[in-house]
C-alpha cells in the first residue's frame, strides 16, 4: 500500500486526523499540504480562522462547503484547502501524519441488495420501537423511495400507526395523486401543498441549509412535536442515480424507470465513486425542529460504506436505470401488490430547487444583501455579487443561486 508521510503541524491536526477517515454523517475534515507539512481543520474552524474564500464558492454555493457533490476535487470554499476523498486514512505517529489509501473488500450486487434488505428492515422496526408517543408520518409522493418504504409497513402490517402525508411541489410538478390503493390498504392520506412562498419563507430565515431544504423546513413549521419518515438518500442507497452509472460505465439502450438515465452513454473519464458524496442534501440538520424527528430509514454510514464497496464490473447498467433494487425490494415485501401506483417515471424530489429560478426581490428580506467585504473575501467574487444585487433591483427579481451565495456571505462573512 503506498502513502505519503506529513509533518503535523499542531495539535489541532494531530487530534482531527489520528485513525481518521471521511464520512458522510460526521463533521467534516479538511486539510491542506504545503511544503511536506500538513495542516486540518473542520468547517467551523476554517470560518472562525476566516481563511481565504475560494472564488468558485461565490458561483456554486448549493453544496457549501464543497463546490460540487458529484467531483469533491473540483475544491472547497477556501483556497488551497482540500476535502480528502472516502477512501483515505490518516494515522499520527512520532509527529508526522500518514496517509494510506484504504482496501476495500468488494461485494457483489446480489450481496449488496440481501444486506441492504435486512437493514432496512430493522432500522424501520427501530423507528416505530422508538417513537411511541409522537403522531407518525410517512412523507409520501409515489415516488420509488417512498413506496418501498410504504411495503415495509404493509410487510410489517404498520397501517394503523402511520399517516401518509403527501406534499404537491407546486414548483416541481402538477400531478394531483388520489391514492384510492394506499386508502384501500388502510392508510390514512393527508396532502399539502408548497410552492414559491414556502421557498422564500426558508430563504428569509438566512439559514442556508434550510433554504436547500424548504419543503422539509415548512413542512416541519406546519406541525408540533410530530416524527416523520422521508425516503431521502433512496437514490444512493438503492443505486438508482447517475454516479453509479459511471462506476459501470456501459450505455443505457433501454428506457426505464428513472427517464433522466434513459439514453445515458459512457464517458472517457468517469468519476470515481470515492470522490462523490453520497449525503446529497443536510435533511438530519433540521431534525428535531419545532420539536418534530426526522427518519431516514434509506440513509445511514453503514448503507453508503456497503455501497462504496459493490464490485460494478459485472453489474447491468439497466438495474441502475430502472431502479431495479428498489423494485425487487418491493417485491419481496408485497409481491406485485404496489405495481399499479409506481410511476412510470420517476419525479423530482420535494426538495429540489433550480439555481436560475427568479426569486421577487420584495418578498425578500433586506437584511440578507447586507454583507461587508472583508480581507478573507475574493474580491472578483464579492464584486460579481455585488453586480448580481445591482442588477437584481433593476429586474426586480433575482437568481436563486445569487441568493444562497448571499445568504453564506450574510451568515458566515
Amino acid at each position: 500500500m503506498q502513502h505519503n508521510i506529513f509533518e503535523c503541524v499542531d495539535d489541532t491536526t494531530r487530534l482531527l486526523l489520528s485513525n481518521f477517515k471521511q464520512n458522510e454523517f460526521n463533521k467534516k475534515i479538511f486539510v491542506k499540504i504545503k511544503n511536506q507539512s500538513i495542516t486540518a481543520r473542520t468547517t467551523d474552524q476554517l470560518i472562525n480562522d476566516s481563511e481565504c474564500l475560494s472564488k468558485k464558492i461565490y458561483y456554486n454555493p448549493t453544496y457549501f462547503p464543497l463546490i460540487s457533490r458529484d467531483d469533491i476535487r473540483t475544491g472547497t470554499a477556501w483556497k488551497d484547502w482540500q476535502y480528502p476523498n472516502f477512501d483515505t486514512y490518516f494515522v499520527y505517529k512520532n509527529n508526522k501524519i500518514i496517509i494510506d489509501t484504504v482496501n476495500k473488500n468488494k461485494i457483489s450486487i446480489d450481496q449488496y441488495i440481501q444486506k441492504l434488505e435486512k437493514i432496512l428492515d430493522n432500522n424501520i422496526s427501530e423507528i416505530f420501537k422508538n417513537n411511541k408517543d409522537s403522531k407518525l408520518f410517512l412523507c409520501y409522493s409515489r415516488g420509488i423511495d417512498s413506496i418501498l418504504i410504504l411495503s415495509y409497513l404493509i410487510k410489517k402490517k404498520l397501517q394503523d400507526k402511520v399517516v401518509l402525508i403527501n406534499f404537491s411541489n407546486l414548483m416541481t410538478s402538477k400531478k394531483n395523486n388520489i391514492f384510492d390503493l394506499e386508502k384501500k390498504l388502510g392508510f390514512e392520506v393527508e396532502t399539502i401543498k408548497l410552492g414559491l412562498d414556502q421557498l422564500i419563507a426558508a430563504c428569509n430565515t438566512g439559514e442556508h441549509e434550510i433554504a436547500i431544504c424548504y419543503t422539509t423546513y415548512n413542512l416541519l413549521n406546519l406541525y408540533k412535536n410530530c416524527s416523520f419518515i422521508f425516503g431521502f438518500h433512496g437514490n444512493q442507497s438503492l443505486l438508482h442515480n447517475k454516479i453509479f452509472l459511471e462506476q459501470i460505465n456501459k450505455d443505457v439502450t433501454k428506457k426505464g424507470y428513472c427517464s433522466s438515465l434513459n439514453e445515458w452513454k459512457t464517458t472517457k473519464h468517469p468519476t470515481p465513486l470515492e470522490e462523490h458524496c453520497l449525503l446529497i442534501k443536510p435533511w438530519h440538520k433540521l431534525d428535531g425542529m419545532n420539536g418534530c424527528k426526522i427518519f431516514t430509514p434509506l440513509g445511514n454510514e453503514e448503507i453508503f460504506e456497503m455501497a462504496r464497496s459493490i464490485e460494478w464490473s459485472d453489474v447491468d447498467p439497466h438495474l441502475v436505470s430502472d431502479a431495479k433494487v428498489a423494485k425487487q425490494i418491493i417485491d419481496d415485501n408485497v409481491g406485485n401488490l404496489l405495481d399499479s401506483v409506481i410511476l412510470e417515471e420517476d419525479i423530482s424530489e420535494s426538495d429540489n430547487i433550480v439555481g436560475d429560478l427568479d426569486i421577487p426581490m420584495e418578498k425578500l428580506d433586506k437584511k440578507l444583501f447586507n454583507i461587508q467585504e472583508k480581507n478573507c473575501h475574493d474580491k472578483e467574487g464579492y464584486n460579481w455579487l455585488l453586480l448580481e444585487y445591482g442588477r437584481a433591483k433593476e429586474k426586480s427579481s433575482i437568481k436563486l443561486n445569487t441568493l444562497l451565495s448571499y445568504m453564506i456571505m450574510k451568515k458566515y462573512y
